[in-house]
Protein backbone atom coordinates (compact mmCIF):
# COMPACT_ATOMS: atom_id res chain seq x y z
CA UNK A 1 0.00 0.00 0.00
CA UNK A 2 2.83 2.48 0.64
CA UNK A 3 4.06 1.67 -3.20
CA UNK A 4 0.55 3.33 -4.48
CA UNK A 5 0.88 6.67 -1.76
CA UNK A 6 4.05 6.70 -3.03
CA UNK A 7 3.12 6.76 -6.89
CA UNK A 8 0.21 9.17 -6.25
CA UNK A 9 1.86 11.57 -4.11
CA UNK A 10 4.76 11.59 -6.75
CA UNK A 11 2.12 12.06 -9.55
CA UNK A 12 0.13 15.03 -8.15
CA UNK A 13 1.43 18.76 -8.78
CA UNK A 14 3.25 20.06 -5.55
CA UNK A 15 1.18 23.27 -4.69
CA UNK A 16 4.45 25.17 -4.84
CA UNK A 17 6.05 24.24 -8.09
CA UNK A 18 2.37 23.40 -9.78
CA UNK A 19 4.64 20.23 -11.16
CA UNK A 20 4.15 17.09 -9.89
CA UNK A 21 7.66 15.28 -8.06
CA UNK A 22 8.14 12.66 -10.75
CA UNK A 23 8.05 15.34 -13.62
CA UNK A 24 10.62 17.19 -11.98
CA UNK A 25 12.87 14.03 -11.53
CA UNK A 26 12.33 12.04 -14.11
CA UNK A 27 11.47 14.57 -16.84
CA UNK A 28 7.71 12.87 -18.19
CA UNK A 29 4.53 11.78 -16.35
CA UNK A 30 4.05 8.58 -14.41
CA UNK A 31 1.57 6.39 -15.91
CA UNK A 32 -1.34 5.45 -12.92
CA UNK A 33 -4.81 4.11 -13.65
CA UNK A 34 -6.24 6.95 -14.32
CA UNK A 35 -3.86 7.23 -17.80
CA UNK A 36 -5.51 3.90 -18.13
CA UNK A 37 -9.01 5.10 -18.52
CA UNK A 38 -8.36 8.02 -20.69
CA UNK A 39 -7.37 7.25 -24.42
CA UNK A 40 -3.89 6.83 -25.70
CA UNK A 41 -2.48 9.77 -28.74
CA UNK A 42 -2.50 6.97 -30.71
CA UNK A 43 -6.14 5.40 -30.53
CA UNK A 44 -7.59 9.62 -31.24
CA UNK A 45 -4.73 9.22 -34.41
CA UNK A 46 -6.48 6.20 -35.30
CA UNK A 47 -10.15 7.48 -34.60
CA UNK A 48 -9.65 10.94 -36.03
CA UNK A 49 -7.82 9.25 -39.36
CA UNK A 50 -11.02 6.69 -39.71
CA UNK A 51 -13.09 9.74 -39.55
CA UNK A 52 -11.17 11.55 -41.81
CA UNK A 53 -11.46 8.64 -44.92
CA UNK A 54 -15.34 8.04 -43.97
CA UNK A 55 -15.92 12.06 -44.21
CA UNK A 56 -14.07 12.69 -47.25
CA UNK A 57 -15.25 15.67 -49.03
CA UNK A 58 -14.42 14.19 -52.36
CA UNK A 59 -16.01 11.78 -55.09
CA UNK A 60 -14.25 8.25 -55.81
CA UNK A 61 -13.27 8.12 -60.22
CA UNK A 62 -14.28 4.95 -61.52
CA UNK A 63 -13.01 4.50 -65.23
CA UNK A 64 -14.32 1.49 -67.39
CA UNK A 65 -12.20 -0.35 -70.50
CA UNK A 66 -13.33 1.73 -73.43
CA UNK A 67 -14.41 5.30 -71.65
CA UNK A 68 -13.36 8.24 -73.32
CA UNK A 69 -11.23 11.03 -70.36
CA UNK A 70 -8.93 13.43 -70.19
CA UNK A 71 -5.24 12.30 -69.52
CA UNK A 72 -2.81 14.03 -68.77
CA UNK A 73 0.49 14.74 -70.94
CA UNK A 74 3.74 15.33 -70.16
CA UNK A 75 5.35 16.07 -73.17
CA UNK A 76 4.54 19.90 -73.88
CA UNK A 77 1.38 21.65 -74.87
CA UNK A 78 -1.58 21.24 -74.03
CA UNK A 79 -1.72 19.57 -70.37
CA UNK A 80 -4.32 17.27 -70.84
CA UNK A 81 -5.36 15.24 -74.17
CA UNK A 82 -7.71 13.29 -75.47
CA UNK A 83 -7.86 9.54 -74.31
CA UNK A 84 -9.66 6.13 -74.60
CA UNK A 85 -8.96 4.03 -71.66
CA UNK A 86 -7.61 0.72 -73.09
CA UNK A 87 -6.89 -1.64 -70.20
CA UNK A 88 -6.84 -1.33 -66.31
CA UNK A 89 -3.54 -2.47 -65.21
CA UNK A 90 -4.02 -2.08 -62.10
CA UNK A 91 -6.01 -1.12 -58.73
CA UNK A 92 -6.03 2.58 -59.77
CA UNK A 93 -3.81 2.42 -63.00
CA UNK A 94 -4.85 2.49 -66.45
CA UNK A 95 -2.99 1.97 -69.92
CA UNK A 96 -4.96 4.91 -72.43
CA UNK A 97 -4.41 5.61 -75.89
CA UNK A 98 -3.96 9.86 -76.34
CA UNK A 99 -4.30 11.45 -79.43
CA UNK A 100 -1.51 14.45 -78.99
CA UNK A 101 -0.25 16.78 -81.18
CA UNK A 102 2.67 14.14 -82.43
CA UNK A 103 0.27 11.51 -82.79
CA UNK A 104 -1.46 8.72 -80.99
CA UNK A 105 0.25 7.17 -78.07
CA UNK A 106 -0.12 4.37 -75.61
CA UNK A 107 0.67 5.82 -71.79
CA UNK A 108 0.23 4.44 -68.56
CA UNK A 109 -1.69 6.51 -66.05
CA UNK A 110 -2.46 6.63 -62.88
CA UNK A 111 -6.19 7.24 -62.08
CA UNK A 112 -5.07 11.16 -60.32
CA UNK A 113 -4.07 12.03 -64.05
CA UNK A 114 -7.14 10.88 -65.68
CA UNK A 115 -10.35 13.17 -65.90
CA UNK A 116 -13.71 12.46 -66.59
CA UNK A 117 -14.51 13.56 -70.44
CA UNK A 118 -16.80 16.55 -70.40
CA UNK A 119 -20.21 15.54 -71.77
CA UNK A 120 -21.32 16.76 -74.96
CA UNK A 121 -17.83 18.64 -75.76
CA UNK A 122 -17.62 21.50 -73.29
CA UNK A 123 -14.92 21.44 -70.58
CA UNK A 124 -15.43 21.50 -67.03
CA UNK A 125 -16.22 24.53 -65.34
CA UNK A 126 -14.49 25.37 -62.13
CA UNK A 127 -14.85 28.00 -59.46
CA UNK A 128 -16.86 31.35 -58.64
CA UNK A 129 -15.80 32.74 -61.84
CA UNK A 130 -17.68 29.78 -64.09
CA UNK A 131 -14.37 29.62 -66.39
CA UNK A 132 -12.27 26.45 -67.14
CA UNK A 133 -9.49 26.32 -64.82
CA UNK A 134 -7.55 24.54 -67.41
CA UNK A 135 -8.14 26.28 -71.24
CA UNK A 136 -5.99 24.16 -73.05
CA UNK A 137 -8.29 20.75 -73.12
CA UNK A 138 -8.74 19.36 -75.87
CA UNK A 139 -11.86 17.56 -76.00
CA UNK A 140 -13.79 14.94 -78.55
CA UNK A 141 -15.80 15.85 -81.04
CA UNK A 142 -18.60 13.86 -82.71
CA UNK A 143 -16.47 13.06 -85.51
CA UNK A 144 -13.58 11.47 -83.54
CA UNK A 145 -11.22 14.64 -83.94
CA UNK A 146 -9.72 17.09 -81.31
CA UNK A 147 -10.62 20.96 -81.25
CA UNK A 148 -9.79 23.37 -78.48
CA UNK A 149 -13.35 25.17 -76.80
CA UNK A 150 -13.85 28.54 -77.40
CA UNK A 151 -12.44 30.96 -74.67
CA UNK A 152 -15.00 32.90 -72.78
CA UNK A 153 -14.39 36.82 -72.43
CA UNK A 154 -12.00 38.03 -69.92
CA UNK A 155 -14.07 39.02 -66.46
CA UNK A 156 -14.22 43.13 -66.04
CA UNK A 157 -12.32 42.98 -63.32
CA UNK A 158 -9.07 42.03 -65.64
CA UNK A 159 -10.04 43.92 -68.66
CA UNK A 160 -10.47 47.69 -66.45
CA UNK A 161 -6.83 46.86 -64.89
CA UNK A 162 -3.97 48.82 -66.62
CA UNK A 163 -1.53 46.66 -68.32
CA UNK A 164 2.19 47.54 -68.10
CA UNK A 165 4.13 46.79 -71.06
CA UNK A 166 8.03 47.41 -71.55
CA UNK A 167 9.94 47.67 -74.98
CA UNK A 168 11.66 44.62 -75.82
CA UNK A 169 15.60 46.34 -75.43
CA UNK A 170 14.59 47.69 -71.63
CA UNK A 171 15.72 45.70 -68.76
CA UNK A 172 13.11 45.68 -65.39
CA UNK A 173 16.21 46.01 -63.23
CA UNK A 174 19.79 47.28 -63.29
CA UNK A 175 22.66 45.38 -64.80
CA UNK A 176 24.69 43.88 -62.03
CA UNK A 177 27.91 45.25 -62.05
CA UNK A 178 30.56 42.56 -60.96
CA UNK A 179 34.27 43.51 -60.01
CA UNK A 180 36.45 40.61 -59.86
CA UNK A 181 38.03 39.94 -56.29
CA UNK A 182 41.03 41.64 -55.03
CA UNK A 183 43.71 38.64 -54.91
CA UNK A 184 47.14 38.96 -52.81
CA UNK A 185 45.91 41.77 -50.14
CA UNK A 186 49.08 42.70 -48.51
CA UNK A 187 48.24 45.51 -46.52
CA UNK A 188 45.29 43.59 -44.30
Amino acid sequence: KLHKFLLCYRNSPHAITQEAPATLFLRRRLRSRLDAVKPTVGERVAHKQFTQVLTRPCRERHFVVGEQVLARNYSGKPKWVPAVIIAQTGPVSFQVRAATPRGTLTWRRHKDQLLQSPVHGTPPVHGATGQADASEFLVFAESGSARVPPMSPPSRSARDMPQVTQAPGTRRYPARHRRPPDRFQVGL
